[in-house]
Protein backbone atom coordinates (compact mmCIF):
# COMPACT_ATOMS: atom_id res chain seq x y z
CA UNK A 1 0.00 0.00 0.00
CA UNK A 2 1.33 3.44 -0.96
CA UNK A 3 0.64 4.97 2.47
CA UNK A 4 2.56 2.28 4.33
CA UNK A 5 5.46 2.48 1.87
CA UNK A 6 5.72 6.26 2.21
CA UNK A 7 5.59 6.07 6.00
CA UNK A 8 8.30 3.41 6.03
CA UNK A 9 10.46 5.33 3.53
CA UNK A 10 10.17 8.52 5.56
CA UNK A 11 10.76 6.81 8.91
CA UNK A 12 12.61 3.46 8.46
CA UNK A 13 12.73 2.82 12.22
CA UNK A 14 8.98 3.21 12.68
CA UNK A 15 7.46 0.09 14.25
CA UNK A 16 4.95 -2.03 12.35
CA UNK A 17 2.23 -1.21 14.88
CA UNK A 18 2.83 2.53 14.42
CA UNK A 19 2.69 2.18 10.63
CA UNK A 20 -0.59 0.28 10.93
CA UNK A 21 -2.08 2.93 13.25
CA UNK A 22 -0.88 5.87 11.13
CA UNK A 23 -2.17 4.23 7.95
CA UNK A 24 -5.62 3.81 9.48
CA UNK A 25 -5.67 7.43 10.67
CA UNK A 26 -4.60 8.79 7.27
CA UNK A 27 -7.11 6.65 5.34
CA UNK A 28 -9.97 7.80 7.56
CA UNK A 29 -8.89 11.44 7.31
CA UNK A 30 -8.75 11.18 3.50
CA UNK A 31 -12.20 9.55 3.31
CA UNK A 32 -13.71 12.37 5.36
CA UNK A 33 -12.05 15.07 3.30
CA UNK A 34 -12.50 13.52 -0.14
CA UNK A 35 -15.46 11.12 0.14
CA UNK A 36 -15.99 10.94 -3.64
CA UNK A 37 -12.47 9.80 -4.53
CA UNK A 38 -12.20 6.15 -5.56
CA UNK A 39 -8.47 6.10 -4.87
CA UNK A 40 -6.27 7.93 -2.37
CA UNK A 41 -4.13 10.72 -3.81
CA UNK A 42 -1.58 11.53 -1.12
CA UNK A 43 -0.55 14.76 -2.85
CA UNK A 44 -3.88 16.26 -1.77
CA UNK A 45 -2.79 15.90 1.85
CA UNK A 46 0.24 18.07 1.11
CA UNK A 47 -2.15 21.03 0.78
CA UNK A 48 -1.71 22.14 4.39
CA UNK A 49 -4.18 25.03 4.17
CA UNK A 50 -6.94 22.66 3.05
CA UNK A 51 -6.06 20.01 5.64
CA UNK A 52 -5.68 22.47 8.51
CA UNK A 53 -8.98 24.09 7.62
CA UNK A 54 -10.60 20.66 7.88
CA UNK A 55 -8.92 20.00 11.23
CA UNK A 56 -9.61 23.39 12.82
CA UNK A 57 -12.85 22.35 14.53
CA UNK A 58 -11.63 18.96 15.72
CA UNK A 59 -10.84 18.55 19.41
CA UNK A 60 -7.15 19.23 20.11
CA UNK A 61 -6.47 15.82 21.67
CA UNK A 62 -7.78 14.03 18.56
CA UNK A 63 -6.21 16.51 16.15
CA UNK A 64 -2.71 15.99 17.56
CA UNK A 65 -3.07 12.26 16.89
CA UNK A 66 -3.97 12.94 13.25
CA UNK A 67 -1.13 15.44 12.94
CA UNK A 68 1.34 12.91 14.35
CA UNK A 69 0.55 10.67 11.39
CA UNK A 70 0.74 13.55 8.89
CA UNK A 71 4.11 14.68 10.26
CA UNK A 72 5.54 11.28 9.34
CA UNK A 73 3.71 11.02 6.00
CA UNK A 74 4.48 14.54 4.75
CA UNK A 75 8.17 15.15 5.32
CA UNK A 76 9.43 18.57 6.41
CA UNK A 77 5.98 20.15 6.75
CA UNK A 78 6.56 22.77 9.45
CA UNK A 79 2.89 23.76 9.69
CA UNK A 80 1.76 20.24 10.63
CA UNK A 81 4.65 19.81 13.05
CA UNK A 82 4.14 23.13 14.82
CA UNK A 83 0.38 22.66 15.22
CA UNK A 84 0.95 19.17 16.59
CA UNK A 85 3.36 20.53 19.21
CA UNK A 86 0.90 23.31 20.10
CA UNK A 87 -1.96 20.83 20.49
CA UNK A 88 0.15 18.48 22.60
CA UNK A 89 1.22 21.32 24.89
CA UNK A 90 -2.30 22.69 25.28
CA UNK A 91 -3.74 19.24 25.94
CA UNK A 92 -1.13 18.56 28.60
CA UNK A 93 -1.82 21.91 30.27
CA UNK A 94 -5.54 21.15 30.28
CA UNK A 95 -4.96 17.75 31.84
CA UNK A 96 -2.84 19.29 34.58
CA UNK A 97 -5.55 21.83 35.39
CA UNK A 98 -8.27 19.18 35.71
CA UNK A 99 -8.41 18.28 39.37
CA UNK A 100 -10.30 15.32 40.74
CA UNK A 101 -13.91 16.02 41.60
CA UNK A 102 -15.01 15.47 45.19
CA UNK A 103 -16.73 12.25 44.11
CA UNK A 104 -13.56 11.04 42.40
CA UNK A 105 -11.52 11.79 45.52
CA UNK A 106 -14.00 9.85 47.65
CA UNK A 107 -14.03 6.79 45.39
CA UNK A 108 -10.53 6.98 43.94
CA UNK A 109 -8.89 3.59 43.45
CA UNK A 110 -5.35 2.49 42.63
CA UNK A 111 -4.43 -0.16 40.10
CA UNK A 112 -3.19 -2.37 42.92
CA UNK A 113 -6.59 -2.15 44.61
CA UNK A 114 -8.21 -3.12 41.31
CA UNK A 115 -5.91 -6.14 41.07
CA UNK A 116 -6.71 -7.14 44.66
CA UNK A 117 -10.43 -7.24 43.84
CA UNK A 118 -9.67 -9.09 40.63
CA UNK A 119 -7.84 -11.87 42.47
CA UNK A 120 -10.87 -12.43 44.72
CA UNK A 121 -13.21 -12.65 41.71
CA UNK A 122 -10.80 -14.98 39.93
CA UNK A 123 -10.62 -17.36 42.88
CA UNK A 124 -14.41 -17.43 43.22
CA UNK A 125 -14.96 -17.94 39.47
CA UNK A 126 -12.55 -20.88 39.33
CA UNK A 127 -14.55 -22.67 42.01
CA UNK A 128 -17.87 -21.94 40.31
CA UNK A 129 -16.65 -23.16 36.94
CA UNK A 130 -16.09 -26.62 38.45
CA UNK A 131 -19.78 -26.99 39.25
CA UNK A 132 -21.83 -29.26 37.00
CA UNK A 133 -24.86 -27.00 37.14
CA UNK A 134 -24.78 -23.22 37.49
CA UNK A 135 -27.49 -21.13 39.09
CA UNK A 136 -28.36 -17.72 37.66
CA UNK A 137 -26.32 -16.13 40.46
CA UNK A 138 -23.35 -18.40 39.71
CA UNK A 139 -23.49 -17.34 36.06
CA UNK A 140 -23.50 -13.64 36.96
CA UNK A 141 -20.71 -14.09 39.53
CA UNK A 142 -18.54 -15.72 36.86
CA UNK A 143 -19.46 -12.89 34.48
CA UNK A 144 -18.21 -10.37 37.06
CA UNK A 145 -14.82 -12.05 36.74
CA UNK A 146 -15.07 -11.89 32.94
CA UNK A 147 -15.96 -8.19 33.10
CA UNK A 148 -13.02 -7.27 35.27
CA UNK A 149 -10.72 -9.43 33.14
CA UNK A 150 -11.61 -7.14 30.23
CA UNK A 151 -10.48 -4.14 32.28
CA UNK A 152 -7.36 -5.67 33.82
CA UNK A 153 -5.75 -7.97 31.27
CA UNK A 154 -5.84 -5.49 28.37
CA UNK A 155 -5.87 -1.71 28.10
CA UNK A 156 -9.34 -0.75 29.47
CA UNK A 157 -11.75 0.48 26.81
CA UNK A 158 -15.07 2.30 27.13
CA UNK A 159 -18.26 0.53 28.20
CA UNK A 160 -19.90 0.35 24.78
CA UNK A 161 -16.90 -1.40 23.27
CA UNK A 162 -17.78 -4.55 25.20
CA UNK A 163 -21.54 -4.24 25.63
CA UNK A 164 -21.68 -4.34 21.81
CA UNK A 165 -19.38 -7.36 21.63
CA UNK A 166 -21.12 -10.34 20.00
CA UNK A 167 -20.34 -14.05 20.10
CA UNK A 168 -22.94 -15.27 17.61
CA UNK A 169 -24.88 -13.97 14.60
CA UNK A 170 -22.11 -11.50 13.88
CA UNK A 171 -22.08 -8.91 11.12
CA UNK A 172 -18.30 -8.46 10.54
CA UNK A 173 -18.79 -4.96 9.12
CA UNK A 174 -20.96 -3.57 11.90
CA UNK A 175 -20.56 -5.58 15.11
CA UNK A 176 -17.82 -5.86 17.70
CA UNK A 177 -16.72 -9.48 17.86
CA UNK A 178 -13.94 -11.94 18.62
CA UNK A 179 -12.02 -13.24 15.62
CA UNK A 180 -9.71 -16.07 16.69
CA UNK A 181 -7.04 -14.27 18.74
CA UNK A 182 -8.19 -10.67 18.44
CA UNK A 183 -11.01 -8.32 19.32
CA UNK A 184 -12.53 -6.55 16.33
CA UNK A 185 -14.16 -3.21 17.14
CA UNK A 186 -16.53 -1.62 14.64
CA UNK A 187 -18.72 0.19 17.14
CA UNK A 188 -16.96 2.56 19.56
CA UNK A 189 -16.88 6.24 20.41
CA UNK A 190 -13.98 7.28 18.16
CA UNK A 191 -14.77 4.98 15.22
CA UNK A 192 -15.09 7.98 12.86
CA UNK A 193 -11.39 8.76 13.44
CA UNK A 194 -9.89 5.27 13.62
CA UNK A 195 -12.24 3.12 11.57
CA UNK A 196 -12.27 -0.58 12.42
CA UNK A 197 -9.83 -1.47 15.19
CA UNK A 198 -8.28 -4.85 15.92
CA UNK A 199 -6.72 -5.63 19.29
CA UNK A 200 -4.73 -8.77 19.97
CA UNK A 201 -6.09 -10.79 22.90
CA UNK A 202 -3.37 -11.88 25.36
CA UNK A 203 -3.12 -15.65 25.92
CA UNK A 204 -4.34 -15.42 29.53
CA UNK A 205 -7.47 -13.50 28.58
CA UNK A 206 -8.08 -15.72 25.55
CA UNK A 207 -8.17 -18.82 27.75
CA UNK A 208 -10.67 -17.14 30.08
CA UNK A 209 -12.89 -16.07 27.18
CA UNK A 210 -12.91 -19.57 25.68
CA UNK A 211 -14.21 -20.95 28.98
CA UNK A 212 -16.83 -18.20 29.14
CA UNK A 213 -18.01 -18.82 25.58
CA UNK A 214 -18.71 -22.45 26.53
CA UNK A 215 -20.85 -21.29 29.46
CA UNK A 216 -22.60 -18.39 27.72
CA UNK A 217 -25.24 -19.48 25.15
CA UNK A 218 -26.24 -15.91 24.26
CA UNK A 219 -25.44 -13.77 21.22
CA UNK A 220 -23.67 -11.14 23.30
CA UNK A 221 -20.52 -11.43 25.37
CA UNK A 222 -22.12 -9.72 28.39
CA UNK A 223 -25.74 -10.18 29.47
CA UNK A 224 -28.00 -9.16 32.34
CA UNK A 225 -30.01 -11.43 34.66
CA UNK A 226 -32.67 -11.79 31.92
CA UNK A 227 -30.01 -13.01 29.48
CA UNK A 228 -30.42 -9.84 27.45
CA UNK A 229 -27.58 -7.66 26.20
CA UNK A 230 -25.93 -5.68 28.99
CA UNK A 231 -26.26 -1.95 28.33
CA UNK A 232 -23.46 0.55 29.08
CA UNK A 233 -25.50 1.90 32.02
CA UNK A 234 -25.98 -1.58 33.47
CA UNK A 235 -22.32 -2.43 32.95
CA UNK A 236 -21.28 0.67 34.85
CA UNK A 237 -23.72 -0.26 37.63
CA UNK A 238 -22.18 -3.72 37.68
CA UNK A 239 -18.71 -2.22 38.13
CA UNK A 240 -20.06 -0.13 41.00
CA UNK A 241 -21.31 -3.26 42.73
CA UNK A 242 -18.09 -5.19 42.12
CA UNK A 243 -16.17 -2.52 44.00
CA UNK A 244 -18.87 -1.82 46.60
CA UNK A 245 -19.03 1.81 45.61
CA UNK A 246 -19.10 4.27 42.73
CA UNK A 247 -16.06 3.01 40.86
CA UNK A 248 -16.91 3.73 37.22
CA UNK A 249 -15.12 2.65 34.07
CA UNK A 250 -13.54 6.12 33.93
CA UNK A 251 -11.92 5.58 37.32
CA UNK A 252 -10.62 2.20 36.17
CA UNK A 253 -9.12 3.86 33.11
CA UNK A 254 -7.58 6.58 35.29
CA UNK A 255 -6.09 3.97 37.63
CA UNK A 256 -4.62 2.02 34.71
CA UNK A 257 -3.03 5.08 33.06
CA UNK A 258 -1.76 6.52 36.35
CA UNK A 259 0.00 3.24 37.11
CA UNK A 260 1.33 2.82 33.56
CA UNK A 261 2.71 6.35 33.12
CA UNK A 262 3.72 7.28 36.65
CA UNK A 263 7.44 7.31 35.77
CA UNK A 264 7.16 9.06 32.39
CA UNK A 265 8.48 12.66 32.23
CA UNK A 266 6.04 15.57 31.86
CA UNK A 267 4.94 16.09 28.25
CA UNK A 268 6.22 19.65 28.08
CA UNK A 269 9.70 18.43 29.06
CA UNK A 270 9.59 15.81 26.32
CA UNK A 271 8.53 18.40 23.75
CA UNK A 272 11.23 20.84 24.89
CA UNK A 273 13.89 18.14 24.61
CA UNK A 274 12.70 17.11 21.15
CA UNK A 275 12.67 20.73 19.98
CA UNK A 276 16.19 21.31 21.33
CA UNK A 277 17.33 18.28 19.33
CA UNK A 278 15.65 19.63 16.19
CA UNK A 279 13.11 16.80 16.16
CA UNK A 280 9.34 16.43 16.41
CA UNK A 281 8.10 14.56 19.47
CA UNK A 282 7.05 11.42 17.49
CA UNK A 283 10.46 11.39 15.80
CA UNK A 284 12.26 11.61 19.14
CA UNK A 285 10.18 8.81 20.61
CA UNK A 286 11.20 6.54 17.76
CA UNK A 287 14.81 6.83 18.98
CA UNK A 288 13.81 5.39 22.33
CA UNK A 289 14.20 1.63 22.24
CA UNK A 290 13.92 -0.65 25.23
Amino acid sequence: MEIQKQLKDNRPNLSDSSIKTYTSIIKNLYKRMFPHDDQIDLKKLENESLVLDHLKDIDGSKRKTILSALVVLIKDNKDYRQLMINDATQYNDLQKKQEKTEQQKEHWITQQQVLDVYKVLESNAKLLMKKKTLTSKDFQDIQNFIILSLYVLICPRRLMDFTEMKLKNVNPQKDNYINKKEFVFNEFKTKSYYGQQKVEIPIGLLKILKLWIKLNPNDYLLVDTKQEKLTPVKLNQRLNRIFNGKVSVNLLRHAFLTDKYQNIPALENMIATATAMGNSLPQSLEYVKK
